[in-house]
């Protein structure tokens, strides 16, 4: 595909991580370690790709909307801190 829109995020802290998560063949689930306490999971569409390299996640998706609600939501788990810039940005 030539046509496309990608999105960046980067987990910045300690105990922040992602994992995917496949319970069934038809649903994708990632595991968002956000802290050491606080864990959310997440459902993906079929028509996002998304991608993790240790603490990068890339999404890539034919309409740009979606990709920006889908970086938007994953953003509003943890709001990255001012001061000590820590959480997902």
């Amino acid at each position: 595909l030539n046509i496309g829109y990608m999105g960046y995020l980067y987990l910045n802290g300690i105990g922040f991580k992602c994992t995917k998560k496949i319970y069934n063949i038809n649903k994708r689930f990632w595991r968002f370690n956000v802290g050491h306490s606080q864990v959310f999971l997440y459902y993906t569409p079929k028509n996002i790709i998304m991608k993790v390299k240790q603490r990068f996640l890339c999404f890539f998706g034919i309409k740009k909307h979606q990709i920006f609600d889908l970086t938007n939501k994953i953003k509003s788990f943890h709001i990255p801190d001012s001061y000590k810039g820590v959480g997902i940005k």
